[in-house]
């Protein structure tokens, strides 16, 4: 592998010896020699006149605009008071209606061993 000063004589080899124009230059070509050219002259052919017709209507005229009706104004409404919140007074005393609630609920106190056995034996599978 060359090294870095080996490459550097060989640069100022080339450069030294004229040797770095021709391969710069690349393969021998013609050099090409720019002609000049004719610029053209230019001459008027025709002249173009350019006469501006108003199209735009006139602005109309300041005419009175309606006045609005003034919107109603917002009345109050007064706010409600709020209830009194009930003091610590203890509950009425009970009455006939509670009785009748603890005859309906004996059905189902004698409906719940009857769940409760056929839980069982779901929970000892399960197990």
């Amino acid at each position: 592998m060359p090294t870095i000063r080996s490459l550097l004589w060989v640069m100022v080899f080339v450069v030294l010896t004229g040797c770095g124009d021709i391969l710069a230059s690349g393969p021998d070509t013609p050099t090409l020699t720019p002609t000049p050219t004719k610029t053209p002259t230019r001459t008027p052919t025709a002249t173009a006149t350019i006469t501006a017709t108003p199209t735009e209507t006139p602005l109309p005229t300041n005419t009175p605009k309606p006045t609005a009706t003034p919107l109603p104004t917002a009345t109050e409404t007064p706010t409600p008071t709020p209830e009194p919140l009930p003091t610590d007074t203890p509950p009425p005393p009970p009455t006939e209606a509670p009785a009748a609630a603890e005859v309906e609920s004996q059905p189902e106190a004698e409906a719940a061993p009857a769940v409760a056995a056929e839980a069982q034996p779901e929970t000892e599978a399960q197990a």
